[in-house]
């Protein structure tokens, strides 16, 4: 399998299984569809665009998460939990406290994205950082409750690249400086072209 996107193109090798099935067109005609189900894909694509200064931590937990996203849902979900684990420690926003007198005691992810959410920076993004950890607990709990589904992987992705555009990318500082120029020129702005000059052959 070869991505569809010309600037990257890269070559995927997929394995999984097929099977054929009986289905039926507008006229209740009766034919046979072949299915797909991937259980493998090397190198495996991430579903998320990453800004460029995603800290690495996050962006190996991110790239594990995608390669057990098609065999193992449940491990690939737990990897996403980590994945917020990483940017909480990015943020600087600690995994331990002193208490006595127990001494040192690791702090539950629930309480670092509530610290984090007393921060300017990160009071916007608690309620994501929240929805991310109740998805990653899907996977690392085992409490009886229906399996997590790719399609609960998928979304858990959506909320971490959520949190890593309004954190790390520069998109949205780029568009509130455009929409400054239009209103200031209360029309079109054009880049301005840079006149070159050439130099004599002589």
């Amino acid at each position: 399998m070869i991505c569809d996107n010309e600037k990257c193109a890269e070559a995927v090798t997929v394995s999984g299984r097929t099977s054929v099935d009986v289905d039926f067109n507008h006229e209740g005609h009766p034919f046979l569809s072949t299915y797909y189900k991937i259980l493998f894909a090397f190198p495996s694509p991430v579903p998320i665009s990453m800004p460029i200064h995603t800290p690495d931590g996050v962006k190996s937990a991110l790239i594990a998460a995608a390669g057990l996203l098609w065999a193992t849902p449940d491990a690939a979900m737990n990897k996403l939990r980590q994945a917020v684990e990483a940017f909480l420690s990015a943020e600087k926003i600690p995994s331990t406290t002193t208490k006595k007198p127990r001494g040192r005691v690791r702090l539950s992810l629930h309480c670092r994205i509530t610290r984090y959410g007393e921060t300017p920076k990160g009071l916007p993004l608690a309620s994501a950082l929240l929805a991310a950890k109740w998805l990653g607990n899907a996977g690392s709990h085992d409490d009886g409750s229906a399996s997590v589904t790719r399609d609960d992987v998928l979304l858990a992705f959506q909320v971490v690249e959520h949190v890593l555009d309004e954190r790390y990318s520069d998109r949205r500082q780029k568009l509130l400086q455009q929409i400054t120029a239009v209103n200031k020129k209360k029309g079109p702005v054009r880049p301005t072209r840079r006149k070159t000059r050439v130099k004599p052959p002589f």
